[in-house]
């Protein structure tokens, strides 16, 4: 169809978006860390344990491959970031307490 609507005999189709197409997007502050790939079970299991639980961005993926740097230059060591929790459950210092 060329454009968004087209003519057909007595009655025009409109097309109507979605709402995935309306909705803002909206963004959260989270807590992360680098952790080697031998680490992440771990990780993740303290953060269940001891880190307030992901709320209202349960889709997020929880661990993220860093393939390079800044500059693009390949890691010697393969590291992984793992989201440990949103920001406005838990102040810095909290975390560093808890973490330590």
């Amino acid at each position: 169809m060329a454009g968004d609507t087209a003519a057909v005999m007595d009655f025009t189709l409109d097309r109507v978006p979605v709402a995935e197409e309306t909705q803002r997007l909206e963004t959260q502050l989270v807590y992360t860390a680098s952790v080697a790939a031998k680490q992440v079970s771990r990780v993740l299991q303290f953060a269940a344990k001891r880190l307030p639980k992901l709320e209202g961005i349960e889709h997020v993926k929880r661990v993220k491959q860093i393939s390079a740097d800044t500059e693009g230059r390949r890691r010697d060591s393969e590291l992984l970031q793992v989201v440990l929790c949103q920001c406005n459950k838990i102040t810095r210092a909290q975390l560093d307490a808890t973490v330590e």
